[in-house]
Order: structure tokens, then sequence, then C-alpha cells
């Protein structure tokens, strides 16, 4: 298959050793400024993941609400050997290497090995694990990255296909290397791998090695052998920055504000009967869904353990079952999900071997990234919380995977004293542990605030205190405002920033921290995007087609500054440009056939210049035009709770104005993508997610938010 590249694209196949006809006769494709990756898994939707060749901070693009799945480079079926890699850019580097070899070595060592490739190490072992039985696959060659997180991932995966009889060789790759380099630098990438399968495969271990066993490089022996380990004792300090994980580095939040880091420790703090039990239950329903959490981003769904050591089981799960009925979200999505720890209801030890032992086992087989303890003191913690103690413990929970395999987050209680620091809010001397201390404090009418004490990898600054609202009916906690920690105009300084970049910017990059490389104005971007949803005075929006036209992608919602001559046309708002912050047509899909819309607003200027709005009668429309599954009147679910105010004021202008136009209404419904739980109707009666643009069914079919 012949496919015109442009020359970005073949230098990036070049320097991954990729032959361009094997990667387009793979499905590969280019888009604008990338390559597209089709993945069809073995169970579930194709979907596509994309590589910027323009970008160096990113790398693949996963869609959102879609679980990681294994890409098998010519497709799934039964297969004697596997060989997987670590990206898709390996694989095809791979896949050429296999294909371009001469016959002898196709008949040897590379007979019958397929290729599939796992998109980054935090693919959980389980979605491997299907797929290879399935092929009745009996050997499997792990060929991952050469740095931390492809080593520990090589662990894990290894662990969780011993487990099931299935034969692991490993390939070794030097330090810091992937498969890719090892091709790039070889002068036969055929020959090269040909030996190293067949150096894997003679290193496979007579009897597999028990679950759980830390894993040794072929090459290598046992430093208590006196060899050598198998990372080195330090780096300079340039490869030290230049070893960047895959990963990213926070379960809660991002690089620049991160809650929660991969493998840390948070502290959640409050007195008993305030909460934090039910806060912490509900953050886990969102992180497993990887459904943001009081506008913290959680980039991904994540794997939860939760250990509950306080009050009986009955109550516990009853409580877990009603959150869950409620919950309008999946969590259960292939990466995401809450596990609770039930052999020994009450008595989790972290001092205890055989329990620690048992929850490494389980962390490793479930791929596990956070761990929820309630209460600290129940688990392990000796002593009165002297700074003794509490060495002490952090050693034991470093011992069940803290800094190395999973993230701890501990509910603990707050001093009976007041204290001058809310720093030292907690019991003990554990000022100084975590890497986040949160404060809960449960207040009257449903209220509660929650503090940020400590946020130690956070370049925002301090973190005002946050107010929330709670729902009793779902046990849900909502941003209702952030405290100043300061005085300060928001909206003043948003304005500043959009003046000063130019160009047009999403919510998101409007709230980065002022230290960032691309500064914003350090707020949170829940409270960022109610400013300039609550102003259409003053900011503008634009999504859709007229997005593009600004260069950004077209689902993608960006802002900048109003102009008068565009803040209030009415065929921009048709097109994608809305001042209320709530995108519109441009979210259907442009196959699909809808009635011209009637213009309702024009502008006029006054003699002093100043702008003026007048709403005028839409234009009689044709019977039958008017949309089918819509209503006029006001939606109830406006009135809910649990809507952030800055979401029920840019909703009700847009429910208005297609009421209005006759275009059509709002209504509440869940989309697969989890990115949304509203859905808008278009003329006609179609339906479609405000976020991915998915057809769904009308609302009397479609499961409600």
């Amino acid at each position: 298959m012949s496919r015109a590249w442009s020359e970005p694209a073949l230098v990036y196949f070049g320097s991954h050793a990729i032959d361009p006809a094997i990667a387009a006769s793979c499905g590969v494709a280019e888009v604008d400024d990338g390559l597209v990756y089709t993945i069809a898994p073995r169970e579930g939707q194709t979907f596509e993941r994309r590589r910027r060749l323009t970008d160096g901070r990113v790398k693949v693009i996963q869609p959102a609400g879609v679980a990681l799945a294994p890409w098998w480079l010519r497709g799934f079926g039964k297969t004697p050997a596997a060989l997987i890699s670590e990206g898709e850019s390996d694989g095809l580097s791979a896949l050429t290497a296999i294909e371009n070899a001469p016959r002898s070595l196709r008949d040897g060592p590379l007979d019958g090995l397929a290729v599939c490739a796992i998109p980054g190490t935090p693919i959980q072992p389980r979605a491997l694990v299907s797929d290879l039985t399935t092929a009745e696959c009996k050997l499997a060659i792990l060929a991952l990255d050469a740095d931390p997180a492809g080593l520990k991932a090589t662990e894990r995966l290894r662990a969780a296909l011993t487990e099931v009889g299935m034969k692991v060789a490993i390939l070794a790759l030097p330090d810091g290397t992937d498969l890719a380099d090892c091709f790039v630098r070889a002068d036969d990438p055929s020959e090269w791998l040909a030996n190293a399968v067949a150096d894997a495969e003679a290193a496979i271990p007579v009897e597999s090695p028990p679950l759980g066993a830390p894993l040794v490089r072929p090459e290598e022996g046992h430093e208590l052998a006196g060899e050598e380990p198998d990372s080195p004792f330090a780096l300079p300090l340039t490869k030290f920055i230049a070893s960047r994980s895959d990963s990213p580095a926070a379960l809660i939040g991002e690089e620049d504000d991160n809650l929660l880091p991969v493998h840390g420790l948070l502290l959640l703090v409050a007195k008993g009967g305030k909460g934090k039990t039910t806060l912490a239950i509900d953050q886990a329903f969102h992180v497993a869904s990887g459904v943001d959490w009081l506008g913290f981003e959680v980039s991904r769904p994540l794997r939860v353990l939760f250990i509950e050591n306080e009050g009986p089981r009955e109550p516990f799960r009853h409580k877990v079952e009603m959150k869950s009925a409620a919950w309008p979200h999946s969590i259960d999505q292939g990466d995401g999900g809450i596990h609770v720890y039930d052999q020994d209801w009450g008595q989790a030890k972290l001092n205890a071997e055989a329990f620690v032992n048992s929850l490494n086992g389980y962390v490793a087989n479930q791929g596990i990234d956070l761990i929820i303890g309630d209460p600290l003191d129940t688990i392990g913690m000796e002593g009165v919380g002297s700074p003794e103690d509490t060495r002490n413990m952090v050693e034991r929970l470093q011992s069940a995977g803290l800094f190395s395999t999973a993230a701890w987050e501990l509910l603990h209680h707050s001093r009976k004293e007041s204290v001058a620091d809310a720093v030292d809010e907690a019991s003990g001397a554990w000022a100084g542990k975590p890497d986040t201390l949160l404060v809960l404090d449960k207040q009257h009418g449903n209220r509660a605030r929650l503090s940020f004490p400590k946020v130690r990898w956070s370049r925002r600054g301090e973190h005002g205190a946050y107010n929330l609202a709670f729902e009793p009916d779902t046990e849900t906690f909502t941003l209702l405002g952030e405290e100043a920690t300061e005085e300060r105009d928001l909206v003043a300084e948003i304005e500043e920033l959009l003046e000063a970049r130019g160009g047009w910017l999403t919510a998101k990059e409007i709230s980065a921290p002022k230290e960032a490389e691309d500064p914003g104005v350090g707020a949170n971007a829940d409270l960022v995007k109610k400013a300039l949803q609550g102003n259409p005075d003053r900011f503008v929006s634009r999504t859709g087609e007229l997005a593009k036209e600004v260069g950004r992608h077209s689902n993608a919602t960006v802002w900048s500054l109003t102009q008068g001559s565009e803040s209030h046309e009415s065929d921009k708002v048709s097109e994608g440009v809305s001042s209320a912050g709530v995108e519109s047509d441009s979210l259907l899909k442009e196959s699909d056939p809808l009635p011209d819309r009637p213009q309702s607003l024009e502008t006029s200027e006054s003699g002093s210049g100043s702008d003026r709005t007048d709403t005028k009668e839409p234009e009689p429309r044709e019977a039958g035009m008017r949309a089918t599954n819509g209503h006029d009147g006001r939606p109830d679910w406006l009135d809910s709770p649990t809507l952030p105010e800055a979401e029920r004021q840019g909703l009700e202008l847009a429910h208005r104005e297609l009421v209005e136009t006759g275009l059509g209404s709002w209504e509440e419904g869940v989309c697969e993508c989890l990115d949304s739980v509203l859905v808008e109707v278009a003329g006609g009666g179609s339906w479609y997610c405000d976020t991915c643009r998915a057809p769904l069914p009308a609302p009397s079919e479609a499961p409600r938010g």
C-alpha cells in the first residue's frame, strides 16, 4: 500500500526504523499535523489514537473515556508467540524488522511471531492477559522500555502471565533505551531481533518464578551474588532530568498543580463525624471513572483499593451501594474500578507481614493505582504519633508500595486543641510526611470547607480553601467557590492575560500557574470557567469550525476578549461562537441537515459608540420544524443543587435561545465518553453529546444523569 507522507512523518519513521509502507498497511494515516493509529480491540469499539509530530511535549493522545487496549498490528488472531512492545512506534519498528527479515530468520527465531503494542505502561495486566490467553499464545516476549516505568510494568506483566501458566521471555535492552533505539543502532535490525529473541527464550527459567518475585534481567545476576544491581546507584543531573517517565506525574491534578502524585501520600484530616469517609468515597468514584474531582484533573480512570477499618461491614456496604446507584458514570472502564478489602474486615494491619504480602500481591495483579486507608490509626500505626512513631509508620507504608508501586491516601483525625499553623492540624507529628494535606470542616446547611495547608508539588502558590456544597441524596460534593488568599479580581486578571498573550486560549490554559512555561492566572479551572461564562460582555468563546479558523482543535472551546462585532452577531452564535460560554450547533455533525436558524439578535451602535443589543421576535417557523423531544418550559434539572452556578447560568441562556428560535432544548443524560452529562437536541428530534458529538437516544431511552 503506497501513501504520500509529509516530510515530518518520513523523518519520524526514519528515526524509529519504521518502513512507511508497513505503517500504511497497518492502517496508520497522517491527519493534519500527526499520525493516527486505528485501534480495533478484541472487545469494544474501534477508536483512534493520535501522535502529534509538531509538539514534542505530547506523545500519543488517548480519546477521553476510552479504555487503553492492546494493538495487534496485523489483527487479532491465534498465535503461538507474541512480541509485546511499549507504544505503537516500537511495535511498527518490530514488525518492520520481522517482515523485512530474510526467509532464514522468518523460518527460524522469528517464525510465527505476532506483534502486539501496548499503549504505554499504565495499561493494566488483565487486558493483555485476556488477549494472549484467548489467542492461545504459549510464549510472550516482553520488550518494554528499559527505564524505571518500563521495568516495573515488565514485572507486573510477567507476574500476571506466569500466574496463568504462560512462558514469559524478557528482551534485554540497554539502560534507558527502547526497542526502536536498538533497531536504529543495529547494522541489521532483523538479525539483531532474531538474536535477542533467541537469547531471551534461552534465559527462560525451567520453572516459572513465584508470583511477586522481583524482576532480574537475564544478562544480570542477583546483587547477593556480588554482581551489579539492575539500576545505577545515581545519575548525573542531566541524565536524571532526561529519564522522564511516560506516566503522568499526577494521579489527581496536573504537573504544575499536583494534588496527588503517582506513588505519593495524601492525608485527609477532619474531626470525627465530619465527612472524611463520605468525601473519600466521592473522590474514589470520580477518579475510578476518570472524572475530574473538585476542579482537579483526573487524566485517566484509576484503580482504587479501599481499606475500611472503622465500623461494621454492612453499613459501609450499604453506603457504597447507595452511592453506586446514584453515580451517573461507569466505574469499570477497563482501566478504572473500585475494590474493597474484604478478607478480614476491620483487621487490615501494615505491621502484620502476612497482610502486607497479600496486599502487595493484590496491588501487583490488579494494577492498583491508589490505596485509601480509613482511618490511619487502625491500619498499623503504633504509639501516640511521636516523630519516631510517624517515621516507623511511613516505613510500613513503603513496604506496602508507597513511593514505588501505589499511592496512598490516609484518613486521619485532627487535633483536639487549636493550632497556630494549619499544617499541624493532623494529630501526631505528621506535618512533614505527606505530599498533600487536606483539612475538611463540616458546616451548616449541607456545606463544607476543604482547605489545603500543604500541597508540596503545586507551583500555583497558596491554595485558597474550597467552599463545597453537599447533596445528601447522592452523597456528592461540588465546588461552590474558592476563598481568596489575597484580594484579587479574577475577571480583571483573565482580561489582562488574554490581552497580553493574544490569541484564543482554553479555560485550562488560562488557569495555568503563573510560573508555568505558558503562564496563566494561577486559579482553579472551574472558577476560571465560571468567570468566563458569567461575563459574556467581556469574553467570547469559539468551538467547532470557528475554533479551527484560529488554529485550535474543533473539539476545543477557546476564549478571547469580546469584540463588539463578534459578541453580538447571531450568525456567529449559530456557527459555534457563544458569548454565554455554551457550545452551540457546531457540536452537531456536518452531515446532519438542520433548518436555517432564525436571527434573534442584532447589534446597533449608539452615537456614543457603545454597543447595544436589541432582542427581536424570532421569525415564524414552518410546522413540524420544532424539536419533538424538547420542551418549552424551564427544565427541572437546571434547579439541581449539584449543578455549578456557572454552568447553570450558561445553560439557562442556551436553553432560552434554543427554545426561542424553535431549534430545540437541552435534556439531562449521560454519554459513553463520560465527558458530559448533558445532551443537545437539534431540530427534528436528533440528540447529540455536547462534547464528543456522538448521536444519542432520546431522553426517554437514554440513561439519566
